[in-house]
């Protein structure tokens, strides 16, 4: 029913027993039904951006809902029957201004927005994968402590000037992204990133640390129009995948790994001789940075497009999001 023209369920929607999905989202829906409370087979329910501001109190009884999404919706509370939920397993939520909000113990995935990272609710330790968006407030330390278990952190829409990620032992995947006053990013002390990726920051001029990631694997920049310089990569050794796209101020490439890499570096911490270690080129993508000049190692599977100072190589791409944008006139024209 997502996108459809309805306005209103009626009160035998508690009848379907065996209903397992149920879409609203887009929809002119103002109020849920108790009787909603009955659909004890239901593990995945989509309120984004409807007009309903409240759960029915017979929510509690969703005893089988996996997947609960209410992004960019009207609802400001999550009522307390949200810990009743025992098999609830990702949550997108609009609004963490209750702090007091007890969310169910063994939620593995949250998508919340906040002003502040101090209204973040008290986390489950079973979180993994969290999305935040919109803080207003500095990110600095310290970092809420149930952090030190989040694998997967993505942050959006952040007014910071500055976010300093560290001692985040279990991180692994970290994305920045649509934070549009952000100057400088700080990382320190995150012994298992292997992801990250930072996009659409057009302040950006720092990235702290960065070349002491020495686990990090691959690295994307992306439309971060400021940043003239990246920091010495050379002892990123198990780095295999670089791509700039859309920095049209960096100067250069920094310092990269001028070697092979180990391909039993990226799958296991030590080989064999039953499984000897073999070698190939590490990937470097390159395109639509208008300023970029010098070198390129030569132990790098290069694809660049849109370089004008370094010239084309590589597989150019069918289709280039920036090239269209500009034959249109868009946003990066």
């Amino acid at each position: 029913m997502n996108f459809s023209k309805i306005k209103e369920l009626p009160n035998s929607i508690g009848d379907l027993k065996s209903l397992e999905q149920m879409g609203l989202a887009m929809t002119q829906i103002m109020v849920l039904p108790n009787s909603i409370g009955g659909l004890e087979s239901l593990i995945s329910l989509d309120l984004g951006d409807t007009k309903i501001t409240e759960m029915p109190t017979s929510f509690g009884h969703l005893k089988m809902l996996i997947n609960l999404d209410m992004r960019q919706g009207k609802i400001r509370e999550l009522p307390k029957a949200i810990g009743m939920l025992e098999n609830l397993d990702w949550l997108s939520y609009l609004d963490s201004s209750n702090m007091d909000m007890i969310l169910p113990p063994q939620l593995s995935g949250l998508f919340l927005s906040c002003d502040d990272f101090g209204s973040l609710p008290r986390l489950p330790l079973s979180l993994h994968d969290l999305t935040i968006k919109g803080v207003k407030s500095p990110i600095v330390r310290p970092l809420p402590s149930e952090l030190r278990y989040v694998s997967l952190l993505n942050l959006s829409e952040c007014g910071s000037r500055e976010i300093i990620i560290e001692q985040l032992g279990s991180l692994c995947s970290l994305t920045v992204y649509d934070c549009k006053s952000l100057v400088t990013l700080a990382l320190s002390s995150l012994g298992r990133l292997e992801w990250l990726e930072i996009e659409r920051c057009p302040q950006l001029i720092e990235i702290r640390d960065l070349g002491e990631m020495e686990s990090l694997k691959d690295l994307h920049i992306k439309t971060c129009s400021s940043i003239e310089r990246l920091p010495k990569l050379s002892k990123l050794h198990k780095l295999w995948n670089l791509t700039v796209e859309d920095c049209r101020s960096l100067q250069c490439l920094p310092d990269l790994p001028n070697s092979l890499l180990s391909i039993w570096n990226r799958r296991s911490t030590e080989t064999s001789p039953e499984r000897p270690e073999h070698s190939l080129l590490r990937i470097l993508n390159l395109s639509h940075c208008e300023s970029l000049q010098g070198g390129v190692p030569n132990l790098w599977r290069r694809e660049i497009h849109a370089c004008p100072l370094l010239g084309e190589s590589g597989d150019v791409p069918h289709f280039c999001p920036w090239c269209y944008e500009i034959k249109r006139g868009g946003m990066y024209g």
